[in-house]
């Protein structure tokens, strides 16, 4: 007899790392299992079992006595919040939380946008109160396994599921062509734009183009910091792509520069590995566990210089590229999300069997 299990996909309409996740994972899941999709009705994968629109209602909506009396009309086994938040009480059935990240606790408020603010507030209220009384809890990494020790010693976090790409790592075209740098930009500080763009600099602006994925924001310092590359087409400011563009732009670019300061996982590392990209990366210890030696690392005591040489050592050394190229792709085959769902319902399982 399957199971009916209630999915949380709120942030499905955000276009988040986290929107992958939920919809991926649903997509493996739906087919094996009764699948009730809390979220936009358009977002849901073919295969689920009822759509429950959340259209209209706050974000925190779900979380509350109200989530809690919606949940109890569908008869559910299991209910999955995928986004960190959760039930701060005890629901109508068990549930199961991912906890991507506590990256929320530590941020700053500065060059943050009203929304992020006061949903960082809001997850630093509720986030511990939800792991305490979720039936079990997961994270996406080692990383985010050790913070959430540190941060909430009195949490059971004892399974690691780590996040996986939508497509297959495939070898294609040897990438001789090394013309383009990607990075990826947000109006949140810690993904280091600047940090990336004075390393291309200082390699003398090597490869000949910097390309800046700029669908989740630019802030404004970094405008006028590279104003003159900008106006010289020396910088590319690309806006928000579509899965299938972003893929294209991933497997053309000649190098991934992922300065991250803090990540829950690293998606776009995992991402640019299976694409067949050459990754710099190295700032957040989740990217370094996600890439281990199949990415160039930089050395934090001098990230602009080391991202220097590491753009400049791909240009001369063809051979190095290609080995970094073919470590990412070797990488990238160990992660899948057939493999993730599959843990995620021997957690489920488990969490029903001990009801």
């Amino acid at each position: 007899m399957s199971l009916r299990i209630g999915i949380d996909a709120r942030l499905t309409t955000k276009g988040l790392g986290i929107a992958q996740f939920i919809t991926n994972l649903t997509e493996q899941i739906a087919p094996l299992e009764e699948v009730v999709w809390f979220g936009d009705r358009r977002r849901a994968p073919r295969d689920v079992a009822e759509v429950r629109s959340l259209e209209g209602l706050p974000y925190p909506a779900l979380d509350s006595a109200y989530g809690r009396r919606l949940v109890a009309r569908e008869r559910l086994d299991l209910f999955h919040f995928t986004s960190n938040t959760g039930w701060s009480r005890p629901g109508p059935v068990p549930f199961v939380l991912t906890v991507h990240d506590l990256i929320f606790f530590d941020t700053s408020l500065r060059h943050r946008r009203p929304r992020q603010i006061i949903g960082h507030h809001y997850m630093r209220w509720n986030v511990p109160r939800a792991a305490r009384k979720a039936a079990a809890v997961i994270t996406v990494s080692q990383a985010s396994a050790d913070a959430l020790r540190l941060r909430l010693p009195d949490v059971d976090v004892t399974t690691i599921i780590p996040n996986a790409t939508h497509f297959s790592p495939m070898e294609s075209s040897s990438k001789e062509k090394y013309e383009s740098a990607l990075v990826f930009s947000a109006s949140d500080p810690r993904k280091n734009l600047e940090l990336a763009y004075l390393g291309w600099v200082a390699a003398g602006r090597i490869p000949g183009q910097l390309q800046v994925l700029g669908g989740a924001g630019i802030p404004e310092r970094f405008r006028l910091l590279a104003a003159d590359d900008l106006s010289s087409g020396c910088v590319v400011i690309l806006p928000y792509l579509d899965r299938e563009s972003l893929d294209d732009t991933l497997r053309r670019a000649g190098v991934l520069i992922y300065p991250s300061a803090d990540e829950g996982f690293g998606l776009p590392v995992l991402e640019a590995m299976a694409a067949g990209t050459p990754v710099i990366t190295g700032l957040a210890p989740a990217t370094l566990e996600l890439g281990k030696d199949a990415v160039a690392r930089i050395d934090p005591a001098d990230p602009v210089g080391s991202i220097a040489s590491l753009l400049q050592r791909m240009q001369i050394d063809s051979e190095w590229r290609t080995q970094l190229r073919a470590a990412g792709l070797r990488r990238a085959r160990a992660y899948s999300w057939s493999k993730s769902a599959e843990r995620y319902l021997a957690v489920y399982e488990s969490v029903l069997s001990c009801a």
